[in-house]
């Protein structure tokens, strides 16, 4: 009975509110004040005023100068977005709503995100159908650079010859549209030779060479996956390696830059800290550490695997699938050197990095469960929480590493997975719905993390 009540006011606990978000520094938007509008300051070249675009939004070639003026500001997307619908320049309109959606500077319940990119879909295929007069590229010359609608009209020419080939049933898994689409970047990036005309809009050429610079490092179809999972949640999730390599790129933000669009804010520490003074009999002994404190094994298994890694990685045809399978092996067997939570759950007491206090509430949760029998539900609901509650109390910590990786399986809807996957061997009695744990959680790491 202790055990379910104990289960039940945590789960309560932790429904109750969503994550605080970290709170960012004010945005000087650079409007007219109402009391002193002549003694404002808009000429200011670094002010990006709604006013000021609001006004010229009805001459395209002053709109574009002033954007073009302000390229590094963020508040001008929508704009940006608007303007290349208004004069049908569908593909730079596609890219700067991807771009919009990977890095969550538009909230979903302001614009449809399906909704829109079907219609730039729409409107592109259309505009292509009907310019027959433009020269496609085996009817022009090659030593001379694309204009951007050149560029534009092919594009969504191959977007409709590969959507008119698709024999995808409806209703299946299979994402057509994510196909299509990768297909058709990778077939234009790789068939225009001299470039193309960009110089007068910065910022459609800064989109297009990081399109171009993914495209070359693997990742386009990566950005893409991301793209649909905002816009679409199918359940393809990118794995957080994918996410880590995009984000180091500038290509999707930070996923509590995403959180806005996905829950209520709200604050969690003083009910939690109540929790804590409730349940204080239950609760376990807690240590700071200051140096690293991951759990060592030193067994045959680990030297095993260290060599087979060793073995795999000389290896003159590797296989990076086995190596991320080896390296899945070593973070369940706890083996030196491979990934790790910043705390060590012991049988008297948990002790914590001092770096990473936050991640307390997950240590405890852990702690719980492994000492208590839990239904797989409740444990879910308590993981849950945990991380929940874990990131409600971020802001402030000089280490993010473990929080980013956190935002991103708390927002995939993964972390209790991820750490019943780290504890497989303490927590597999929960798990009924996978016949063997351990490989469960190897399997998991394996295409998850990598």
């Amino acid at each position: 009975m202790r055990t379910l009540v104990f289960a039940l006011l945590i789960f309560s606990v932790f429904s109750v509110y969503g994550i605080e978000r970290p709170e960012k520094e004010a945005i000087n938007l650079c409007e007219p004040s109402l009391l002193f509008s002549e003694t404002f300051a808009l000429e200011d070249p670094y002010c990006f005023s709604y006013t000021i675009v609001s006004e010229i939004s009805s001459d395209t070639n002053m709109l574009l100068s002033y954007l073009n003026s302000h390229q590094d500001n963020t508040e001008q997307h929508s704009f940006r977005l608007s303007y290349y619908l208004r004069t049908k320049n569908f593909f730079s309109a596609l890219i700067t709503l991807i771009q919009m959606v990977n890095t969550g500077t538009i909230d979903s319940s302001t614009l449809i995100y399906e909704k829109e990119f079907a219609n730039i879909i729409a409107g592109g295929i259309k505009e292509s159908r009907n310019s027959r007069n433009f020269k496609f590229y085996e009817q022009r010359d090659p030593s001379k650079p694309l204009s951007i609608r050149e560029f534009s009209i092919n594009f969504f020419a191959v977007v409709s010859y590969l959507a008119s080939q698709d024999k995808t049933p409806a209703g299946t898994q299979d994402d057509s549209d994510l196909r299509i689409l990768s297909r058709s970047f990778q077939y234009m990036f790789s068939n225009f030779i001299k470039g193309i005309e960009l110089q007068e809009d910065v910022y459609q050429k800064t989109l297009f060479n990081r399109l171009l610079k993914l495209k070359n490092g693997n990742l386009l179809e990566s950005y893409l996956e991301f793209f649909f999972y905002f816009s679409k949640k199918t359940e393809n999730v990118p794995n957080y390696r994918q996410y880590r390599l995009l984000k180091d790129l500038d290509a999707v933000a930070s996923f509590d830059e995403h959180m806005g669009n996905r829950m209520a804010s709200g604050s969690l520490k003083k009910l939690f800290a109540s929790f804590y003074l409730d349940n204080i009999e239950k609760m376990p002994r807690i240590k700071y550490s200051d140096y690293p404190v991951a759990p060592t094994n030193e067994g045959k298994i680990c030297k095993y695997l260290n060599e087979r890694e060793k073995w795999l990685s000389n290896l003159i045809l590797k296989d990076p699938q086995d190596i991320k399978y080896n390296e899945s092996v070593r973070i369940v067997e706890n083996c030196p050197g491979s990934f790790q939570l910043p705390f060590v759950i012991l049988d008297d007491k948990i002790v914590v990095e001092s770096n990473n206090r936050w991640i307390v509430d997950i240590a405890v949760a852990l702690k719980y469960l492994i000492d208590n029998d839990i239904k797989m539900k409740d444990a879910n609901t308590i993981l849950r929480g945990a991380v929940r509650s874990s990131l409600s109390k971020i802001e402030g910590s000089r280490s993010s590493q473990f929080a980013d990786l956190l935002y991103f399986f708390y927002y995939t809807d993964q972390s209790p997975d991820l750490l019943f996957a780290l504890y497989s061997k303490q927590l597999g009695y929960i798990k009924k719905d996978v016949p063997d744990t351990v490989n469960w959680a190897v399997d998991f790491l394996s295409s998850a993390l990598f």
